[in-house]
């Protein structure tokens, strides 16, 4: 399962994360002479947040294991490189199906930020519930603009449930 986290607060992190940000004409411009990736001009088409959801999802979890995964003796992957995540489709879609995936990456952003400081272990349950259904609702989101249909989901699931 990719681990893919949406931060607005600048947090720093150790060598073992990779931080995705969009691609800007700035960014296109400091790439390596000779290591350079063919960038159409498709960045402004996403929200950060809409990217962290698609890449959050189910879906692509299970096209980066069947596609991309290493497999190493326990099934599970060793590491993820940059040039994997830019391996992944994402779906040019409308303002609209964007902002609304924004809400829920943010809902569930804010979400986890309560739970992290919450001593309340009735309300922390609650809290956990809340998350798991703003996931699944990211998660259906997802299916619905790739085209998935209702078996294919089913598939995805059972798979997802065995990995996990």
């Amino acid at each position: 399962m990719l681990i893919i986290v949406y931060d607005e607060d600048g947090f720093y992190s150790n060598d073992n994360l990779i931080h995705a940000v969009l691609w800007d004409d700035e960014i296109v411009k400091l790439q390596n002479p000779g290591k350079e990736f063919n960038v159409e001009n498709t960045y402004s088409k996403f929200l950060l947040t809409y990217v962290t959801g698609i890449l959050s999802s189910k879906l692509i979890s299970y096209l980066f294991k069947k596609m991309i995964a290493t497999g190493t003796l326990q099934g599970t992957y060793t590491g993820v490189y940059p040039e994997d995540l830019r391996k992944m489709p994402i779906k040019i879609t409308s303002n609209e199906q964007q902002e609304k995936m924004s809400t829920l990456i943010k809902k569930i952003t804010s979400l986890n930020k309560k739970l992290n400081q919450m001593d309340d272990k009735t309300e922390e349950a609650s809290i956990k519930n809340e998350i798991k259904e703003t996931d699944n609702e990211i998660d259906q989101l997802v299916y619905s603009l790739y085209g998935i249909t209702e078996n294919e989901r089913k598939i995805i699931n059972i798979i997802f449930f065995i990995i996990n």
